[in-house]
């Protein structure tokens, strides 16, 4: 049997609290990747110390100093790295001596001065609160979109009523529904509108003549308005599963969770970079019903390579969950007089995070193939060693 991952990935998985695995899968992946590239980036350091020290022990037996036992140091400093940082598969899993949260020691400690990059170690409600910051301001942006079709300016709607007509529709749908998460919302546009004009007449305090104005533009723009109040009420439901007692992520899809990893990549420098890895839409393993046997073993290929690779980690959708994909395994069963059968599976985690549950290839496959949302993205280290500009 061959099994193909990598320390890091095993044991970097974040608890699930709550049913907010679009957050705690995130921050896992995000850890996994930031201690990578803390890795690759000490030991380009230690090999550019190791470097220096070379250049100044050629330099002569007169120019050597406390320069030449400087350059020893780090050239010992490197070999440890060396020695400590590869598997039995030659992947860098842990440098040896540097604590995983930054600070000072191990090879940083040759180098004077010298401050070893940070970590990340984010938990599921650190990325929760990065899932609430982009639906408050989109939650602000549709609202304001809104007020925009019924020609109402904030300064109209606060200046001149006593009341906001944005409220009394806030307050007329909450009377209908609650505040729950509609995914798709076909049975509200029946509402709607009688809610938006049953609103709009109980607005207390207000010029007459800006109530008809309202009135008039809802009329001419009703359908418009029906999509933005869809949009609208779907967005501040699902705001109230984020902010909960116990969080759900059940609105986030696909598209939310790779500007997170933007978001991740712009605040804290590590270089991520996201690409759509396997899903019945067009990407790097574009998976069909058609698909022979060479084409199913050249996607399973691809993903061992990407699961076996320190730098890259594969984020799975599968059915009301996200998971991280730990490893990759394959052998040949025997079935007796039948032969033997190529059995192909990935480690996956459901429920919670924490690596349980292997599953078989062609089950993969038949979830991406059952809905286009399920798919596998792929997250790795944009940049190389020797690319690499020191944080």
């Amino acid at each position: 049997m061959a099994i193909h991952t990598h320390p890091d990935l095993l044991g970097s998985w974040v608890e699930q609290r709550s049913p907010c695995c679009a957050a705690a899968a995130v921050a896992g992946t995000c850890n996994v990747l930031s201690r990578r590239w803390r890795q690759l980036q000490v030991e380009a350091e230690t090999k550019a110390a190791a470097a220096e020290g070379d250049r100044t022990a050629s330099a002569g037996p007169g120019t050597q100093g406390s320069e030449g036992g400087e350059g020893k140091e780090n050239r010992s400093a490197g070999q440890n790295v060396k020695a400590a940082a590869a598997d039995g598969h030659g992947n860098q899993v842990q440098v040896a001596g540097v604590a995983q949260r930054g600070g000072k020691g191990g090879a940083s400690e040759g180098m004077e001065g010298a401050e070893e990059p940070a970590c990340l170690h984010l938990t599921a409600p650190d990325v929760i609160a990065m899932y609430v910051s982009r639906w408050e301001k989109a939650v602000g942006k549709l609202r304001r979109d809104l007020m925009e079709v019924l020609g109402l300016t904030a300064t109209e709607e606060v200046e001149e009523s006593g009341e906001s007509l944005m409220d009394a529709i806030e307050r007329a749908l909450e009377e209908k529904y609650g505040v729950e998460f509609h995914p798709k919302l076909e049975d509200l546009n029946t509402f709607l509108s009688p809610c938006v004009f049953e609103a709009l007449e109980a607005w207390e305090g207000v010029d007459p003549s800006l109530k008809s104005e309202c009135r008039h533009a809802l009329s001419q723009n009703k359908k418009e308005a029906e999509a933005k109040v869809k949009a609208w009420w779907a967005k501040r439901g699902g705001l109230a599963k984020l902010t909960a007692e116990k969080p759900s992520t059940a609105p986030i899809g696909n598209e939310t969770i790779l500007k997170i990893f933007d978001k991740v990549r712009e605040d804290s420098g590590v270089p991520l970079r996201t690409w759509r890895f396997m899903s019945s839409k067009k990407c790097q393993c574009q998976v069909q019903e058609a698909d022979d046997a060479d084409t199913v073993a050249a996607h399973w290929n691809e993903l061992k390579q990407c699961v076996a690779n320190p730098s890259q980690v594969l984020l799975f959708h599968l059915q009301n969950h996200y998971s991280m994909i730990y490893a990759a395994r394959e052998n040949q069963a025997d079935e007796g007089y039948g032969g033997k059968h190529l059995i192909r599976q990935v480690l996956v985690a459901k429920p919670g995070q924490q690596p349980c549950r292997w599953i078989d290839f062609a089950t993969v496959r038949d979830t991406l193939l059952s809905w286009v949302g399920h798919a596998i993205i792929g997250i790795e280290l944009e940049h190389s060693p020797v690319e690499m500009v020191v944080l």
